[in-house]
C-alpha cells in the first residue's frame, strides 16, 4: 500500500524538517518546468502528500487513519472436519448404492473409511497422494 510518506520517500517517524527536505527535492526533481525529470504527475502526488503531512494536525489525522486501515486481524482457523466427513460419507454413501450389491463392499468401507478421511484431509492441506506430488 501506498502511503503520503512512501511518495515522499520518508518513513512515518520521519520530522518536520525531514518532510520539508523531502518535498523541496522531490518538487524540484519533478517540477514540469524541470526538462530532465518532469513529471507532473508526480509533481502534484509530491504536493499532496506536503499538503497533509506539512500540517501537524492533518498529519496527526492521516497517520490515525493508517492505523485503523492496518492489517486485520487474522481470521480463525478452519475446522475441516466437517467438510471432510462431507465428502467421505457422501463418496462412501455414493459407491455403496452403486456397488452395494456386490460381496464385501459393506465391510470393505467399514474397514477403510477411516483411511479415505485421513486421504482426504492430507489432499485438503495440499499434500501429495500416495507419495506423488
Amino acid at each position: 500500500m501506498d502511503t503520503l510518506y512512501d511518495t515522499l520517500e520518508v518513513s512515518r517517524s520521519a520530522s518536520h524538517e525531514t518532510l520539508n527536505a523531502a518535498h523541496r527535492a522531490l518538487s524540484r526533481k519533478y517540477h514540469p518546468d524541470n526538462a530532465a525529470s518532469a513529471d507532473t504527475e508526480r509533481y502534484h502526488a509530491v504536493q499532496e502528500a506536503w499538503e497533509v503531512l506539512g500540517d501537524a494536525r492533518k498529519r496527526r489525522q492521516y497517520d490515525a487513519s493508517l492505523k485503523r486501515r492496518a492489517v486485520p486481524p487474522p481470521a480463525p482457523p478452519i475446522n475441516p472436519e466437517p467438510l471432510v466427513n462431507m465428502i467421505v460419507d457422501r463418496g462412501m454413501d455414493q459407491v455403496e448404492r452403486t456397488l452395494g450389491h456386490l460381496p464385501g463392499v459393506h465391510s470393505f468401507l467399514r474397514e477403510n473409511r477411516a483411511g479415505v478421511r485421513a486421504a482426504v484431509k492430507s489432499m485438503l492441506r495440499g499434500e501429495a497422494a500416495g507419495g506423488r506430488s
